[in-house]
């Protein structure tokens, strides 16, 4: 059943006990609440803004005393933009490649390709070579590449004596196939997780299990014999990426009822960006809520980001001095996507967050009131009579 109408949402243990907010408050009917689904029909690059060199970024805030925070932003985790020709030879058998001089598992890579010709004229197709850990018969790679037909296509390949394996396929929705158009290709690559947005439209999620360690990572064309035509070249622009790294995880566990407090378990990842992931187990009875605690010092303010068992996902926020948490999204997920083990992945840079349940897109998240360093937790119990105890596996976070 639904959360009844008054009840509370709590205070986190360790967050209010100093300041008189530190008491059960009204929360809004999780009934009263639509589904919604509104994805920004706006560019992924006008949503998610380059992350800043590290030498821009200034220092994190500090944690209390006694705690040894990891600090994600550290080093030189991003490169590009670059722009390029990849000239097709189509007598080499060979992808037609540009590399970028970074090796990593994890990463926000992105680009904006131009069309060699009119998809009337000849196939293409253009996309990314990701984790290529070397050349030779025992090189292993995976590549995302759209084609002039309206097709994308997820591949796997073992160098060229173990051959390819196509691991997912599908339609394109908006994309321009015109001679000189263009289209943007952006991949998200987090262990075994991969998204795919073209055009600034999610496409799907990627099953990218089958290659998790670090490779080099490259724009390339030819993907597919045939889809080359002598002395043609596809143009590239802004060919940039963002490299994360597993700060945390996986751990597994169980979140123990508590009264009067969220149950959490802690990462000490000390974050503003991140990307999350935990599997749950719904507990046998319907009282329980689970998902995400981010951007949390000690004693400021937090997002919570989750589900309860009613199948309602919310986004809540709440600074110190607050009395409330405040809703900012929230809706119910569509019954074949409501699991007894739910997948929830959450990515947050800058303002904007993706909040995904079992591979599907809910929602992009505003993240705008709180760009604070903070903690990073799986969490239990956010609502009151949420009593159940939920396990939860493979809680990892990665972190720039």
């Amino acid at each position: 059943p639904a959360i009844a109408a008054g009840r509370c949402s709590r205070p986190l243990a360790t967050s209010w006990a100093s300041t008189p907010s530190a008491v059960k408050k009204r929360a809004p009917d999780a009934r009263s609440k639509g589904v919604g689904f509104a994805i920004s029909a706006t560019t992924l690059r006008e949503q998610i803004p380059v992350l800043k060199d590290p030498d821009e970024a200034g220092t994190a805030p500090g944690r209390g005393p006694g705690s040894t925070p990891t600090y994600g932003a550290s080093g030189n985790y991003w490169f590009g933009p670059m722009s390029g020709e990849l000239w097709h030879d189509p007598s080499n058998g060979l992808i037609e490649s540009e590399y970028a001089e970074v090796s990593s598992a994890d990463m926000v890579v992105s680009a904006t390709f131009i069309n060699p010709y009119s998809a009337s004229s000849n196939p293409w197709d253009y996309g990314f070579m990701l984790r290529n850990s070397g050349s030779g018969s025992y090189g292993r790679y995976i590549q995302v590449v759209v084609t002039s037909s309206g097709r994308r296509d997820v591949v796997w390949r073992q160098g060229k004596s173990f051959g390819s394996t196509k691991i997912a396929n599908g339609t394109l929705k908006a994309f321009d196939t015109s001679a000189g158009g263009k289209n943007n290709v952006t991949v998200f690559a987090f262990g075994a997780h991969g998204l795919l947005f073209v055009n600034g439209e999610f496409i799907s999620t990627l099953d990218f299990s089958d290659v998790t360690g670090a490779g080099s990572v490259g724009v390339i064309t030819g993907a597919y014999t045939g889809d080359e035509s002598a002395g043609a070249v596809t143009r590239f622009e802004n060919f940039e990426g963002w490299l994360f790294r597993k700060e945390y995880g996986p751990v597994s566990g169980r979140l123990t009822f508590d009264p009067g407090i969220i149950s959490e378990q802690h990462s000490d990842v000390w974050t503003q960006d991140l990307v999350a992931e935990a599997e749950f187990v719904n507990p046998q009875n319907s009282d329980w809520s689970y998902g995400f605690v981010i951007r949390h010092p000690e004693s400021t303010r937090l997002d919570v980001v989750g589900l309860t068992g009613s199948g309602m996902w919310f986004h809540q926020t709440r600074n110190a001095g607050d009395g409330d948490y405040s809703q900012l999204a929230d809706g119910y997920i569509p019954a074949g996507n409501f699991r007894a083990r739910n997948h929830l992945f959450l990515v947050a840079i800058q303002d904007v967050g993706l909040f995904f349940v079992n591979g599907q897109l809910i929602d992009w998240l505003d993240l705008s009131h709180n760009l604070d360093y903070g903690d990073v937790s799986v969490m239990a119990g956010f609502y009151n009579g949420h009593t159940s105890e939920p396990e939860f596996e493979n809680f990892n976070v990665w972190t720039p």
